[in-house]
């Protein structure tokens, strides 16, 4: 399986041609800030993870926030990009210093030409991300809060966790874990002192420990 920086470096030395150019690019931010999105013709982005951690956040008519999914390296997501402003409703967080590289939509079809691999991998990583977006919907509608909570942790170990003494660490603050869960901080606050009392989780500052048994 490629990596992220190899999925990046592959499509970054592709010769795009000299009659039809594709503004790939690069793009970086640091933790805790938005990433800046692709200029403004209109076209629809891949953004494709090399290293850190993209939160895509949906904003409700309401004013309400709620994340969906993380994005790592090695995954891509797609975001609309028209008239110079993001979709209506929806931005991305960087969770930790990341870098990405930004792929035209209509761009595709050159990469499965140049190179059909490559394509391959881009495709598996974006039917990840819409596996990982049924995942989340299914659990909203099934799962109570706690139980969202928890299948939501399980789920983000697995995928985005580092080994540490015989657990998995997850580095994300407790509002980011209640956008993601679609819960209220308080709610999250409750679960994980909970989950603690009951020897599956450890918490710290912006971190949490999951035990084997816990990320099962």
């Amino acid at each position: 399986m490629w990596s992220g920086p190899q999925i990046v470096q592959a499509l970054s030395s592709l010769q795009w041609g000299a009659v039809v150019l594709y503004p790939v690019r690069m793009a970086t931010a640091q933790a805790h800030t938005r990433l800046s999105l692709g200029p403004g013709d209109g076209a629809t982005w891949v953004y494709l993870v090399e290293e850190g951690l993209l939160r895509p956040v949906a904003i409700t008519p309401e004013g309400r926030e709620c994340g969906l999914g993380l994005v790592g390296p090695g995954e891509a997501l797609l975001h609309s990009d028209i008239d110079g402003q993001p979709a209506i409703g929806l931005y991305i967080e960087a969770l930790q210093d990341s870098r990405c590289l930004c792929v035209p939509r209509d761009a595709l079809p050159a990469v499965s030409l140049r190179d059909p691999e490559l394509a391959g991998r881009l495709l598996i990583a974006l039917a990840g991300r819409v596996a990982d977006l049924g995942m989340l919907s299914a659990s909203l509608v099934l799962d109570g809060a706690g139980d969202r909570l928890l299948r939501l942790l399980q789920h983000l170990a697995r995928r985005h966790g580092t080994p540490d003494a015989g657990k998995l660490r997850l580095r994300l603050r407790q509002q980011d874990l209640a956008s993601l869960a679609g819960v209220c901080r308080e709610t999250v606050n409750a679960t994980l002192r909970d989950l603690a009392a009951r020897g599956l989780v450890r918490c710290g500052r912006q971190t949490v420990w999951l035990t084997p048994e816990c990320a099962r």
